[in-house]
């Protein structure tokens, strides 16, 4: 039996189930691996996700060498990673072998987040591109 799910979320699932946007490293990296999709079922999985990445992004901004392309790769990855926990709570919310209990404002932190850490690593990514080009 699924759970019933309260009306603001679904509005939540309904606008950002199918955003491309949300997708991007994820496709670029894990288009076709399902293994980081099926190992996530529950608000913990999805918190490893996030604080992966936030400590990736955090350890790259503070790094003291130059980065190399690897480096820029290993945060996008980390990205695309936590794209894939957003995109599993809103495919399976209602889904009783998923264990997901976010309020729509939690939900939309989750969202929300990507904006954030694409920006970050946006601004990593022109601070190595600045520092070859010298």
């Amino acid at each position: 039996m699924y759970k019933k799910v309260p009306d603001e979320i679904k509005e939540i699932i309904n606008k950002y189930k199918y955003d491309k946007k949300l997708k991007t490293y994820s496709n670029k990296y894990y288009f076709r691996d399902n293994s980081i999709y099926r190992s996530i079922n529950n608000n913990n999985d999805v918190e490893k996700a996030l604080n992966d990445v936030i400590n990736n992004i955090r350890y790259y901004e503070n790094f003291e060498y130059p980065l190399v392309d690897d480096d820029i790769i290993s945060l996008e990855k980390s990205l695309a990673r936590y794209e894939i926990a957003i995109f599993k709570v809103l495919a399976c919310f209602d889904n009783p072998y998923c264990n997901f209990n976010y309020k729509a404002d939690e939900l939309m932190q989750l969202i929300n987040n990507w904006d954030i850490f694409h920006d970050r690593i946006h601004a990593i990514r022109r601070k190595v591109h600045n520092v070859f080009s010298v």
